[in-house]
């Protein structure tokens, strides 16, 4: 029998092909203009990114390509097993008037969605090994910022969001040409960031998701070395171009903290494009390497903060912004109370994940 991840990744591909893969490289495109890496003639925006313009955007993008792309995601995903308790949790949902308010903008979202996840999957594995190429993009998108009053544009909670991303990127970018990093390195700052989505869930009377975002944040990354939970201080990897952060049972950590961030980002009318940073495989493909997840979601985040941030300000100046983003196509979820019952299970899922460390724990 086919698995609910296996039926939605088909269903997904039907509605693709009836729009047609020119439609998603369409949609890539709005996006890279939104992010102000691709102008209205066609033009990428600096030497680094024009270099590697056939990996941002393939000349020839088919069908195959992105149903190979939603398998990939659909893999990855698979293997988280906190989240794969959100999904069975699922089947004893009345979900039919959830499913049929969907299919009544499926057709236009989708295409975008996967336009977008495309382009975050693209420019993640772009900056994984090439801290030159993030650290131009980064310098560029300021340079940009600028010119439109990025942060005067944006409110409170998207701006100390997105201050404290920012902070975290410039310095992981410092550490990696100095080639030395802190073994305590975002000690205070990863914990901070949980905090801030806790206390909003918080704020929300989302209880179960705000407890479950709690927890996470009491296991620090730069942790004293551990051989029973695999914890360790951050350090340098694969000859100095990244960094990783050991978690204690890294793996049950990340997978707990895909979960919860997905169910935080479940109750915005922009969730479909909100996904996009956690479910593309250049991040949620970790669990061969948990260690290095904290760098590919750093690295998604300020691409997808950025696109926010941009998306924002154009629409604030009246420029027509046709996106996901600000309509309200998939707020159902919310509305139904899906949301919640996410951070049930996730809350659940944190009382196994202390569990499990207090066990693992060295004596």
């Amino acid at each position: 029998m086919k698995s609910v991840t296996a039926a939605w990744a088909d269903h997904i591909k039907c509605v693709t092909a009836r729009q047609g893969a020119e439609l998603v490289v369409r949609q890539m495109k709005k996006f890279y203009g939104i992010m102000r890496l691709l102008d209205d003639q066609g033009e990428w925006s600096t030497p680094g990114v024009a270099a590697i313009a056939n990996e941002l955007l393939p000349d020839h993008l088919t069908l195959a390509d992105i149903d190979d792309f939603i398998e990939d995601i659909r893999r990855a995903n698979d293997q988280n097993h906190y989240l794969m308790d959100f999904i069975t949790a699922l089947k004893n949902e009345p979900l039919g008037k959830v499913i049929e308010s969907l299919k009544r903008s499926e057709n236009s979202v989708i295409p975008e969605i996967i336009g977008f996840a495309l382009v975050l999957q693209n420019l993640t594995t772009a900056f994984h090994h090439d801290t030159g190429l993030a650290e131009e993009v980064v310098n560029h998108w300021e340079t940009e910022a600028e010119k439109v009053g990025f942060r005067s544009q944006q409110e409170l909670t998207f701006r100390l969001k997105f201050e404290s991303v920012y902070k975290l990127v410039r310095i992981s970018h410092r550490h990696i040409r100095s080639g030395e990093v802190p073994p305590d390195f975002g000690n205070s700052d990863m914990p901070l960031n949980i905090l801030q989505a806790t206390a909003y869930d918080l704020f929300r009377g989302h209880l179960g998701n705000s407890r479950t975002g709690f927890t996470l944040s009491r296991y620090l990354p730069g942790n004293e070395q551990d051989p029973g939970t695999g914890a360790g201080p951050v350090h340098l990897a694969d000859g100095g171009k990244l960094i990783e952060t050991g978690f204690p049972l890294c793996e049950d950590w990340v997978d707990l903290y895909q979960s919860w961030n997905m169910a935080f980002g479940s109750q915005f009318n922009s969730f479909p494009l909100y996904l996009c940073k956690l479910v593309i495989p250049a991040v949620a493909a970790y669990h061969d390497a948990p260690q290095k997840f904290t760098w590919d979601r750093v690295n998604a985040l300020i691409a997808y903060l950025y696109f926010a941030g941009f998306a924002t300000c154009d629409r604030k100046k009246g420029k027509v912004v046709d996106s996901a983003y600000f309509r309200d196509d998939w707020s159902v979820f919310a509305k139904t109370g899906l949301h919640k019952l996410w951070g049930t299970v996730n809350s659940k899922n944190a009382i196994d994940y202390k569990a499990k460390v207090k066990s693992a724990r060295t004596r």
